[in-house]
């Protein structure tokens, strides 16, 4: 590949890339640009550098037509056979990209500050989406659907299937897994929501995260955490040993739900042959789970029941009751319907 390098500034400036496949002319209006390549690199027309762009090599690099990076640390450094693509129309102020395997953002996607995507593995960023400060760092697939809008802040991290759904509506993220993470369509995430172990984790479709949060950890390749649709949750805090189910339409406060009880209750709990006891969590459809409770390993709640402030959850609860206080007493039957 041959480059051929003009300077100025303006509308007028043109780069010229040869190769014996392709050749590509784009009209730039830049201040600054930093050019090291002797690989493949293909350039869309009209595209626009008002900002310091690095681009360095070997490897494929594919800006599409309409692409506006502007001010800021932009980089791109695609090593070895690595692949990058970003697609028509972006507008990209801050940007950050190093990938010795493929990176694809799609069609019209607005990134103002910042987006940085790094390691080997294949990012896709759906059409439409609109980002602000986005942080991948994948051995993996990472998916996120077309028309999302996903501001302040995303970040995913380590090896893994990461798939959020279309026209989620995220606001803060952060996966840190080995196993696959999938968030439904619609999801609205208002707090932290971290995500991490070896496991699997599934949020439904629309599902609201308010700003109390979302604390996952899996415990273990075989293990699944699996929310419902439609549920809201404001401080949830999950440890799985074992699979953990939260039901259709449920409301959760701040809770705690631990499968196991970590240490064993024997004198010997030293011992590494000591026995711990764990089991899972099941928490029915239309559930109200009200804040500072604590849901212990081996539970199962019913159907409609209720939870109320404060309450330590050791033994099962039917369906249409309410339970209260540490004795977890029924205070009250509810009609059936």
């Amino acid at each position: 590949m041959r480059s051929e390098r003009d300077g100025r500034s303006g509308a007028g400036a043109r780069k010229s890339i040869d190769d014996v496949r392709v050749r590509a002319l784009t009209t730039v209006r830049t201040r600054y640009l930093r050019w090291r390549y002797r690989a493949f690199a293909v350039w869309g027309a009209g595209v626009e550098v008002r900002g310091p762009l690095r681009l360095r090599g070997p490897g494929r690099i594919v800006i599409g037509d309409g692409c506006v990076l502007g001010a800021g640390g932009n980089d791109i450094h695609a090593a070895g056979p690595g692949t990058v693509h970003i697609g028509r129309g972006c507008q990209l102020h801050g940007l950050e990209i190093s990938a010795t395997d493929n990176v694809t953002i799609g069609d019209g996607v607005r990134v103002l500050e910042r987006l940085r995507v790094d390691g080997a593995g294949r990012v896709t960023i759906g059409d439409g989406c609109d980002i602000d400060a986005l942080d991948i760092v994948a051995t993996g697939d990472v998916t996120i659907g077309e028309g999302v809008r996903l501001r302040e802040r995303v970040c995913l991290w380590g090896a893994g299937r990461v798939a959020i759904g279309a026209r989620c509506d995220i606001s803060a993220l952060d996966v840190s897994t080995t196993g696959d993470s999938t968030l439904g369509s619609l999801v609205h995430v208002r707090g932290r929501t971290q995500i991490g172990g070896e496991g699997r984790v599934v949020i439904g479709d629309s599902c609201t995260i308010e700003s109390g949060g979302l604390h996952i950890h899996t415990l273990g390749p075989t293990v699944t955490v699996g929310i419902g649709k439609e549920c809201l949750v404001n401080g949830l805090d999950v440890y799985a040993t074992d699979d953990v189910t939260v039901g259709d339409r449920c409301m959760v406060g701040a809770c705690s739900m631990v499968t196991t009880d970590f240490h064993s209750t024997r004198r010997d709990r030293w011992s590494r042959d000591a026995p711990v006891k764990r089991g899972p969590i099941t928490v029915g459809t239309n559930v109200w789970i009200a804040s500072r409770t604590v849901i212990t390993k081996n539970i199962s709640i019913g159907d409609n029941s209720v939870v109320s402030i404060g309450t330590v959850v050791r033994a099962d609860v039917p369906a249409d009751v309410i339970v209260s206080s540490h004795e977890q007493r029924i205070v009250k039957e509810l009609p059936r319907l």
